[in-house]
Formats: structure tokens, sequence, C-alpha cells
């Protein structure tokens, strides 16, 4: 059994990161199914990025402290849940991007009324 995570941008802004070369983007506030591996991957760089907006200098070592990223990787992997597919969680993830980034196809409709259209109009 493999794992998918629910995966959240608790951040106010939108997330990007790519991952194998490819970009993907969370909006702020949205939360997605992704492969485990994906999600923690992810988790990780946001995390990364909402902590390094508050700290200094003299703190950049707790970012490496479990203990101290832990309220916000609790924010970020929400579920998990076991997927007998290996490939459920990864399809999902991926309809998801391309449902989110789809150009919005015209619709093509007749322009006269009776008989066969000879041309058509894009509206």
């Amino acid at each position: 059994m493999n794992k998918a995570i629910k995966f959240k941008n608790f951040s106010d802004e939108d997330f990007t990161h790519k991952y194998d070369g490819v970009p993907y983007t969370i909006k702020a506030g949205e939360t997605i199914t992704l492969p485990g591996y994906l999600a923690e991957h992810f988790c990780h760089h946001l995390v990364n990025r909402e902590m390094m907006k508050g700290l200094n200098d003299s703190t950049m070592t707790s970012m490496l402290d479990e203990n101290f990223r832990k309220p916000w990787v609790e924010k970020c992997l929400i579920s998990e849940q076991e997927v007998a597919n290996p490939m459920e969680a990864e399809i999902a993830s991926l309809n998801a991007v391309e449902e989110a980034e789809a150009p919005k196809v015209p619709e093509l409709k007749p322009k006269n009324k009776g008989g066969r259209p000879k041309k058509t109009e894009i509206i």
C-alpha cells in the first residue's frame, strides 16, 4: 500500500515549487491530495519559506529542529490515507493541476439556424 496525503497551503500567498522539473502551484489556502512523497517534499519547502519570514541569522539553526518545525508541518500535512494503486494519488494530483491550468475552450455555435451550417463562429 502507498499513501496519499492531503497537503494544505496554509499561507496567505500561492506556493509554487518544482518536482522533477515540473512546476506545481498550490493556491493560498488550497488543499489537494498528493502522493506521499510529493506532499512531504512540498511541505518541507513551504515550511522553509514561511519560517524564513520570521527568522533572523541568530535563529536560523532552529529551522533544522523538528520540534520547532512541527507546528508548521501539522498545518501543512492534513491527513494520510492508504491507496491500493500507487498511481491513484498521482493521477488525482495531475488532474487537479491540469483542471486549474486548463485554458477555456471556446464553444462553437452555428451561424445560421436552418439547414446545414456553412460557417461557425467562436463565442
